[in-house]
């Protein structure tokens, strides 16, 4: 934790690290919003209204509400993530504890009902995931398709089962 605090404040050195590479820019810049504190390097960008819409829209199908405000950490690659927080392996994860998502995307859906998964409790592997991938839609443009990577999801699972 300590690391990643340091990270986004910019403090590589004064907290014990390496110089700050190039592709390791701190995550020196913020918005803030009524359900959002986003992170993000000079230069990147997050689209605050889309995610805003989205999170009163979810927040509204589930039936649930916080006052917590989310934090959204905003990296440019894996890379960069990795190098800031330590997590090499994913494009991004959430933080139930710290009520947090890391992620590369300028908008993350998936991430976000993580967050409000946890609001019921410690949900069990299966049901957490396939709540965030249900909900990956992009209900501000009416667009209600549950998709993955961009593949509707039941087009997905057929092309899988199709391919064994």
């Amino acid at each position: 934790m300590k690391r990643l605090l340091c990270a986004l404040a910019g403090f590589s050195l004064a907290c014990g690290g390496s110089p700050t590479s190039p592709s390791a820019l701190p995550l020196s810049q913020s918005v803030e919003t009524p359900s959002y504190l986003f992170h993000f390097s000079q230069g990147d960008h997050v689209d605050s209204a889309w995610q805003e819409s989205y999170h009163a829209w979810a927040m509204q199908t589930l039936q649930i509400s916080t006052s917590r405000r989310i934090t959204y950490n905003k990296y440019t690659s894996r890379d960069h993530m990795g190098e800031l927080t330590g997590t090499y392996t994913t494009n991004a994860f959430a933080d139930r504890g710290a009520f947090a998502i890391h992620t590369m995307w300028p908008v993350d859906n998936h991430e976000i009902i993580h967050l409000f998964g946890s609001t019921f409790g410690d949900p069990v592997a299966l049901w957490s995931e396939g709540m965030a991938v249900a909900f990956t839609v992009n209900a501000p443009a009416g667009d209600f398709v549950a998709k993955w990577n961009g593949t509707p999801v039941h087009l997905r699972a057929r092309q899988l089962q199709q391919a064994g």
